[in-house]
């Protein structure tokens, strides 16, 4: 039970401090922008609804949340790559924790990835996309809870037994990669770097 509770609340901290992030980072484009403005004139005013474009315009909302899927499962590679050359030093316990802190950071902000970006949904009706998008979120708790179970072993000192739960969590995230991650992810981000390069040829082509 003391367990249970303990869980919990560390999911708890760890959504906190994930939408406190989120929040910081457009607010701080937004102050740079204000000062700008006030320096400046009409420039500076400029300057300052671009600062304000870093919270409601389309940078803006990929901070937030565009493309969640592909940063969440690139945060959790990098988080386990962090995590298996540390795990095995307990001088890095500091380094190992917080690789795991990064890794539950990128799941919860993951969880607000945008419809479109989920696999299938540009095929499926409505009651389709409905269930594409809870079939997500539940194999995004999933994956939360097994990164707290993982995190609890450690602080109980269980690093073997935290360290044979890592495959299992690789597992889960490639299955969570070829299942949800569509045009969104690696593979329509090459599509559309191609097309620009593409694109780039072809002004090239008519230069000369």
């Amino acid at each position: 039970m003391k367990r249970k509770h303990g869980l919990v609340w560390s999911a708890m901290a760890v959504m906190a401090l994930a939408g406190s992030l989120a929040m910081a980072q457009p607010g701080a484009g937004g102050s740079g922008g204000g000062a700008g403005g006030g320096a400046g004139g009409q420039p500076g005013e400029r300057g300052g609804r671009g600062g304000g474009g870093g919270v409601g315009g389309e940078r803006g909302e990929g901070r937030a949340d565009g493309r969640g899927i592909e940063r969440a499962m690139q945060g959790l590679r990098n988080g386990l790559r962090e995590l298996k050359s540390t795990i095995d030093d307990s001088s890095k316990m500091e380094q190992t924790l917080l690789a795991v802190s990064r890794m539950q950071q990128s799941v919860i902000l993951g969880k607000s990835a945008k419809s479109n970006e989920l696999k299938g949904m540009d095929k499926a009706d409505e009651a389709g996309k409905q269930k594409i998008q809870l079939e997500y979120r539940k194999s995004m708790n999933q994956l939360a809870t097994k990164l707290l179970e993982l995190e609890a072993k450690l602080l109980d000192g269980k690093t073997a037994d935290a360290k044979a739960m890592i495959p299992t969590i690789e597992q889960m995230r490639d299955e969570m990669h070829k299942k949800f991650q569509g045009e969104g992810g690696k593979e329509g981000e090459e599509k559309k770097g191609g097309a620009r390069g593409g694109e780039g040829g072809g002004s090239e082509e008519k230069k000369r």
